[in-house]
């Protein structure tokens, strides 16, 4: 076999190789992208969950305010009816809070795999990940 022709193939079998891993590298990072998407939606819904809460801890205050004020309701019962609307309010800025968190870490993933694949000619446009939601 000629020197040209193993030099040929030897090319080939790198370009395959190198070919294979990028297509397995951006398999790797769809799935990660796919967990962290829907890992951001299950936090949105649990923000979602933690918002209704804090309206009825609300809604409940209010009507524990009333009966108060028409002396229906103890002094003792007003207060816990506001200690559990300030406990729903702080669990309602935790969820919006986790939620930011991992809307970041899912743009600063995708971030990156734009300028990873930037830096390949032509891959960026063959290789685009789909994010539900965003």
């Amino acid at each position: 076999m000629p020197q040209d022709a193993r030099h040929h193939f030897r090319a080939e079998a790198e370009a395959n190789a190198a070919a294979f891993d990028v297509r397995n590298k951006r398999g790797k990072l769809e799935l990660h992208v796919r967990a962290q998407a829907r890992q951001l939606r299950e936090l949105e819904l649990s923000q979602d969950v933690a918002r209704l809460e804090l309206k009825l801890a609300q809604q409940n205050q209010g009507v524990i305010q009333a009966q108060f004020d028409q002396g229906r309701a103890t002094l003792s019962q007003l207060e816990q009816a506001q200690l559990d609307e300030n406990d729903k309010w702080l669990a309602f800025l935790d969820a919006g809070f986790a939620r930011q968190q991992a809307q970041l870490a899912l743009l600063q993933t995708t971030a990156r795999w734009r300028a990873s694949s930037s830096e390949h000619s032509g891959l960026a446009a063959s290789t685009a990940v789909r994010i539900p939601g965003i």
